[in-house]
């Protein structure tokens, strides 16, 4: 098996023997694997994994030039996280010791058996992913207890500390690294114990032997708020649920994409052809059909923009402050968010009633309905027939209320009244973090018994006063912009969306729009791909910055939402814009008018 999840798996041959490295190449590819390159050096390895990122990389030890395998298997590790099963004709203590401080998925000595390859490969690839999982679950977890408002210390069986986070640094006003191994009694004791109430749970595997017991203590003359820590907690609990879905609800939309685009394109060739034998009816019915093929394309991309945009807003924080949010909205993409985890499950009714905006932010309001609908879907048995999910919104005077409810089975008052509390019966952070939201908004969430025996959540908020439109109709400055972008597809459809109001300098040469970024001085806006082979938008725009410092603020960083490391501290250095992929012709152009206009209302000053 050279896949998982159905996807084929890249393998990088690092082997200067050219013979051997074909010979490696066609037997791999003969497995299932794709190999698209191999390497000879140790420079040419990690060139071509910076660009490609290989899932795993087959690597001889001894190789030409200054780094030999076991360096650059290093390397690859420290900067890309790449898996890598050292295949070589030599075994001795020595080397071995050398390849072992690598943490290499796998060691094979030549002549190696195909079988024998193959199954090593697999296990290799299976490893690599049971790792980065169980990293992914520690961090979670390890971030969790950190980002408590209250003081948690883990001790072993016999009392020493083993773990201690920033809260309760600060209670006992030492480093954790300072106490790590000391009786926690010891420490305790130095707390005045009328500012603090505490709780031991003993931490016991299955056997039932005690492992460690994990101690909170609560600052009950402060009572610390971190609602926002919990918010991102619950969105990285939930990202592995909502990514399952992903790729069959974004396929269809492609799907329709790659379909109508290739029929598109035939029937421009076929009128091409045909148009002067054609009636001026039959034109129009074949320009008809012309029009709705690209329809669905436009519809299909928006389509796949929006669960694009809803994976990366769930997967991430937010920043949006209060605003008047339509929560029909907010409903609309929390029914997205969650439409894999109802699938199956229930029939959804909505009864949506016209209601005015809430005060809120529009993704944290959206998480809200999203918690409480999966809640609910996972709540109801899937071999029950007749299971119906539904969501209600009206209007209750100065209160717009939206209730959430299945007809499946109702918890016990006593139980009722303690859902909102983090991981009580298993239900993990999702429902407390909804209760923190809809508080700091101003308004009340409500677990009861919902119609025919089932469960409803009311959510009540103030409602907010209708904005005014403000008048759009300020003029759109013509700028002199240049696009740097290495996908000349995406380079052609900027520059045909923005050529009508500007001027427009396009390159896929990244090195040909330094030359002219750095010796223009009218320029008013550089919309530039941040990740790039060879130059990036990086390296372009610290060299404007050395050559040429007053075109720097000119810069915009258009990333497709996936950064090297180098990436996200550039990004977090510079107060440049960011404009994320996929955007829509409308939002190119808004964002391109405000930009101009704020930087030349800024000249003007």
């Amino acid at each position: 098996m050279a896949s998982m999840d159905g996807v084929s798996r890249t393998i990088l041959v690092v082997e200067d023997e050219r013979i051997v490295a074909k010979d490696l190449q066609q037997l791999l590819t003969g497995f299932g694997y794709r190999v698209p390159a191999t390497a000879a050096t140790s420079d040419d390895a990690i060139r071509i994994a910076s660009e490609s990122c290989p899932d795993l990389v087959l690597m001889d030890i001894r190789i030409k030039g200054e780094r030999d395998g076991i360096e650059t298997a290093a390397i690859l590790r420290r900067d890309f996280d790449i898996p890598v099963v050292y295949l070589s004709a030599y075994a001795d203590d020595a080397t071995v010791a050398r390849a072992k401080a690598t943490s290499p998925h796998g060691y094979l000595i030549k002549p190696v058996k195909p079988e024998e390859l193959r199954s090593t490969l697999e296990i290799a690839l299976h490893r690599h992913e049971m790792d980065r999982r169980l990293r992914e679950r520690e961090h979670f977890y390890s971030t969790t207890l950190r980002s408590m408002g209250d003081a948690v210390i883990a001790t072993d069986p016999n009392g020493s500390i083993t773990f201690m986070n920033e809260i309760a640094e600060q209670l006992v006003a030492r480093r954790a690294e300072h106490v790590i191994g000391t009786d926690v009694d010891d420490l305790i004791r130095t707390v005045d114990p009328g500012t603090v109430d505490g709780t031991a749970t003993p931490i016991v595997d299955r056997d039932g032997k005690v492992l460690g017991v994990v101690r909170v203590f609560r600052d009950i003359t402060t009572q610390t708020e971190v609602q926002q820590q919990l918010v991102l907690a619950d969105r990285m609990s939930s990202l592995g649920t909502m990514a399952a879905g992903v790729a069959d609800e974004i396929n269809n939309p492609l799907a329709v994409i790659v379909a109508n685009g290739a029929l598109a394109a035939q029937e421009l060739d076929d009128l091409d052809r045909d148009a002067s034998t054609l009636s001026p009816a039959e034109l129009r019915a074949r320009m008809a059909d012309l029009r709705a093929m690209l329809s669905d394309v436009c519809q299909s991309a928006d389509r796949a923009t929006k669960i694009v945009g809803d994976l990366r807003t769930f997967s991430r924080p937010q920043e949006d402050g209060p605003r008047p949010v339509e929560v029909a909205d907010a409903i609309e993409w929390a029914l997205r968010v969650a439409e894999h985890q109802m699938k199956g499950r229930a029939r959804l009714i909505r009864e949506l009633a016209p209601v005015p905006p809430v005060l809120a932010a529009e993704a944290r309001l959206g998480q809200v309905f999203a918690n409480l609908l999966a809640n609910l879907a996972g709540s109801l048995d899937e071999r029950r027939a007749g299971n119906e999910l539904r969501i209600a919104t009206r209007h209750e005077g100065d209160r717009v209320v939206v209730e959430l409810s299945h007809n499946g089975t109702t918890p016990d008052p006593e139980i009722r009244a303690r859902l909102f509390e983090p991981f009580f019966r298993g239900t993990g952070l999702e429902l407390a973090v909804s209760h923190g939201i809809v508080k700091a908004m101003g308004g009340t969430i409500a677990v009861e018994a919902g119609y025919a025996g089932g469960t409803l959540f009311r959510i009540e908020l103030p409602a907010a006063g209708r904005p005014t439109v403000a008048d759009a109709a300020l003029a759109t400055p013509r700028g002199q912009i240049v696009l740097v972008d290495d996908e000349p597809l995406l380079l052609s459809s900027l520059t045909r969306v923005l050529s009508r109001e500007h001027e427009v300098h396009a390159f896929s040469n990244p090195h040909a729009a330094l030359e002219l970024v750095t010796r223009r001085t009218d320029l008013d806006l550089v919309l530039c791909d941040l990740i790039m082979p060879g130059l990036t938008g990086i390296d372009i725009y610290e060299r404007v910055l050395e050559v040429a410092p007053s075109s720097a603020s000119k810069f915009v960083f258009v990333t497709g939402g996936a950064f090297t490391t180098r990436g996200k501290e550039f990004l977090a250095s510079v107060s440049n814009p960011c404009l994320e992929k996929p955007f829509g012709p409308d939002r190119l152009r808004t964002f391109v008018r405000e930009f101009l206009l704020k930087t030349r209302a800024a000249i003007t000053a």
